[in-house]
Formats: C-alpha cells, structure tokens, sequence
C-alpha cells in the first residue's frame, strides 16, 4: 500500500536559520510513497534532524462504532477547582491529544490493566 509519507516541517524560522549556518538540514524531505520514505531512512544521516525532540504519537484508523455518553458533575469536592470535564481535558492537552481521545486511551488503558 503505497501512502503519501508528508513530513513537512515544523521548524520555528530562527531554528532553520540555526540549522542552515551549522550545516545541518533542518527539516526532512516531502516524501511522496512509502518506498521513498524507506530509502530516506535506510541511507540518509540522521543524526542532523534533532529526533531528540520527537514524540511518540499514536494513529487511529479504525472506526468508532460504538457511542458512551456520560453526565459529569459540574464540581469537583472543594479542595479541586474544576470541574471533572475541565480537570480532564486539562490532563488532556498536557498529554498532546484531543480530550475525546485522552477518555478513549484511559478507559482502554483500565479494561487492559484489570
């Protein structure tokens, strides 16, 4: 199955400027199969891209079938100052995702551990 492999980059402009006066590329190539982004990866240098800096993410291709609806407390107890929705999606975008997503992973997360 041959997707398009888009790494467009993210660079801040003074981290290009940076990277352009060390030498170092400073964002990978657009590539357009998944055989260019094998041949990238199996002969490019890497070492210059920063993939320090790179974080797991997880993809989500499979449908949603399925629907949960929930009536959340507008408060939290008094020693907490948002609500339980708000407190989530706090936790949320402190995890780098969409908070529908952030529910879906802890709720999958608890069925597996138990």
């Amino acid at each position: 199955m041959a997707t398009a492999t888009n790494a467009a980059c993210t660079a801040s402009p003074s981290t290009k400027l940076k990277a352009c006066l060390s030498g170092r590329p400073s964002c990978f190539p657009i590539l357009k199969t998944d055989q260019e982004a094998e041949d990238f990866v199996a002969t490019a240098d890497l070492s210059g891209y920063g993939l320090s800096e790179m974080v797991p993410y997880r993809f989500e291709f499979t449908p949603k079938d399925e629907r949960v609806n929930m009536r959340l407390p507008k408060s939290l107890p008094k020693s907490l100052p948002k609500s339980l929705l708000d407190a989530v999606k706090a936790l949320a975008e402190k995890a780098k995702m969409p908070y529908q997503r952030y529910i879906r992973a802890v709720l999958e997360s608890a069925v597996s551990c138990g």
